[in-house]
């Protein structure tokens, strides 16, 4: 069940801690202890040295004064206006759920995908066989049990889950928390004010991340989990304290929950910390690999705990440790019944030059503002800028590999790591280039440096516009958003706006049929099914696929009390719909196995039809 999970989590945290003091305290006897630069080997900066300072701990220069001198000024501060942070955390906020409600309540723009996430934890308390497991096993789990707080209010907003807007309020969140993190690398960095203030609006207010902010879907815990992890890794190799170490193993833990594709993050920082500590270290090369281990398996240990113990309640509960690729709910199964119509492959441009557009819509200059970083970063020994690099040109580099060879679709927002990265590099860059040539010597300008950097964080906001709104790069974002901005003109663009109704529509017609517990046979996975359920008033009704008696009942709907099959149309995803997989001939004609009732012809959602189980009774 996933709750273990942050259970194992955190007794893995624990244990990396003390792994790593042991292993540190073994490497310390040995006369591996590090004497170090708080940049890796460079001069100090006196912005770098300060920056450290504040991380060792906080300052407190209130401890001389008198007792009561010291109550007042905690008093006043503590009714202060709120920090910068908070308020950028609140005005992100806002902007982010405003427009989901806008997208969701107003217009019915809601994503599938963002849909069943909620759909997933709904299930867990609300189905007919409520259960933990009832969440599944093809995506993370996550995105689904942040919405779990809101599932109380349902009753008071029934939007929450009817129309899964829980999802957008929680996306949201996340989103404004990337925002705030991100600044706070800068902060870390010693960005000056201004060029900090252009890059936070930069990423805030681009339009792939204003839009997955709002949406629901899980970028945006994606997003905040790679950049948490990647602020606590800056902050160990300048300071090499344990304790950012063990933060950025719980982040990368916690952000494989969300997303698959931080496992690759969590490899390159283990092998970013090996290698940098191995550098550092001192001793022969025995000593300095055992220096470099005792520091990566803090940052491995979380991480790898999510993944094997994630792995190993998939494989007891299903019979698969890797549902995404075993299932045929799975994204190899999505991938299949595609075929050549899968996203990018009718682009009319070579896979690898169709992903690369799509990266460079984040950024035109990203990989020479990459690639100009490293090279600064070697110059100056500095190695934060590897540490960004790693974490989050890995997860990059593993969306582009995966749709390249043709195991994914080509989503945009595969590439939206991309904005963060460009911010980090342009930070230190600029950095970089006002400190002095020689230690001691005098800092240099750096208003040329920073006006560069602004041109190119802000050049790439009119560059992800575009590609959101062609309909070859933005294939998933501009279906979506064009009916909304445009209006409604084609029967797709009706279908979408029609989603909700016409689920709430089928949902009340089984309603008035009063039929008992467990009557009506229908998999999830089909679109539309899952909001039928959310929206019915009587979801025990339904057996649905997360049921733990849903294939008896489905192979033997009258010994197990079902009365009624809803299946929808066969061909595309109504090939994996378990109901055809189990009567294929059910859909056309229901010879052999029930009585045709209705069919549901409602705009926007499959037409379903719903056949009386032969052998059944009414």
């Amino acid at each position: 069940m996933p709750a273990p999970i942050f259970t194992v989590m955190g007794a893995a945290a624990a244990l990396a801690v003390v792994a790593g003091v042991l292993l540190d305290q073994v490497a310390a006897r040995r006369g591996l202890r590090r004497v170090a630069t708080p940049t890796g080997g460079a001069a100090a900066d006196p912005v770098d040295t300060a920056a450290a300072g504040l991380l060792r701990g906080p300052h407190r220069p209130t401890a001389s004064l008198p007792l009561p001198d010291r109550v007042r000024l905690g008093v006043r501060d503590r009714w202060r206006r709120p920090s910068a942070s908070t308020a950028l955390f609140a005005a992100c906020f806002g902007l982010y759920v405003g427009l989901g409600a806008l997208l969701v309540l107003r217009y019915g723009a809601i994503v599938g995908d963002a849909q069943s996430r909620v759909a997933d934890g709904y299930y867990v308390f609300f189905s007919r066989d409520p259960h933990l497991a009832a969440i599944g096993f093809v995506w993370n789990p996550l995105p689904s049990m942040a919405a779990w707080p809101f599932f109380p209010f349902k009753g008071l907003w029934p939007a929450l889950t009817q129309q899964a807007f829980a999802g957008n309020i929680v996306s949201a969140a996340f989103m404004a928390g990337t925002i705030v993190t991100l600044r706070g690398c800068l902060r870390d960095i010693g960005a000056g004010r201004t060029l900090t203030m252009v890059l936070v609006l930069s990423v805030a207010l681009n339009p792939m991340v204003v839009y997955y902010g709002a949406n629901g879907m899980s970028e945006a815990a994606y997003l905040f989990f790679l950049i948490l992890a990647v602020r606590h890794l800056m902050r160990w190799t300048t300071t090499r304290a344990l304790t950012p170490l063990v933060w950025t193993g719980v982040a990368l833990g916690l952000g494989y929950l969300a997303r698959y594709e931080t496992i690759a993050a969590t490899c390159a920082a283990t092998a970013v910390v090996f290698a940098l500590s191995f550098r550092a270290a001192g001793g022969e090369r025995k000593q300095r690999i055992l220096a470099g281990v005792a520091e990566a398996v803090v940052v491995a240990i979380p991480a790898l705990a999510a993944f094997a113990a994630w792995s190993l309640i998939s494989e007891v509960i299903t019979g698969s440790a890797f549902q995404q690729f075993t299932s045929i709910y799975g994204n190899s199964s999505q991938i299949a019944i595609s075929g050549a119509g899968l996203v990018g492959h009718q682009s009319g441009w070579p896979l690898p030059v169709y992903a690369g557009l799509q990266l460079l819509a984040f950024g035109v200059g990203a990989p020479i503002v990459v690639l100009l970083g490293l090279l600064v970063a070697k110059r100056q020994h500095d190695g934060r800028l590897v540490a960004a690099v790693a974490v989050i040109g890995t997860c990059v580099a593993f969306s582009y590999g995966i749709f390249v060879s043709g195991r994914a679709f080509g989503w945009l927002r595969f590439y939206l790591p991309v904005t963060l990265l460009v911010s980090l590099c342009l930070a230190l860059m600029v950095g970089a280039a006002g400190r002095p040539r020689l230690a001691g010597g005098p800092r240099r300008s750096t208003g040329a440096a920073t006006v560069v950097a602004i041109l190119v964080a802000v050049s790439a906001l009119p560059t992800t516009a575009w590609a959101m709104f062609d309909r070859r790069l933005g294939a998933g974002e501009k279906p979506q958003l064009t009916w909304v901005l445009h209006g409604v003109h084609t029967p797709g663009q009706r279908a979408d706006q029609r989603l909700f109704p016409s689920a709430r529509a089928i949902a009340a017609d089984l309603d008035r049929r009063l039929l008992p517990d467990g009557a009506v046979v229908i998999d999830t996975f089909s679109p539309c099914a899952s909001m039928i359920l959310m929206t019915s008033s009587r979801p025990h009704q339904f057996v649905i696929t997360s049921d733990r008696d849903f294939e008896r009942t489905l192979a033997d709907p009258s010994r197990f009390g079902a009365a009624y099959l809803m299946a929808p149309p066969t061909g595309g995803y109504g090939d994996l719909d378990a109901v055809n997989r189990a009567y294929p001939d059910l859909y056309r004609d229901g010879t052999g196995v029930g009585r045709l009732i209705h069919q549901y012809a409602q705009v926007g959602c499959p037409a379903f039809r719903l056949y009386r189980v032969a052998a059944a009774k009414p």
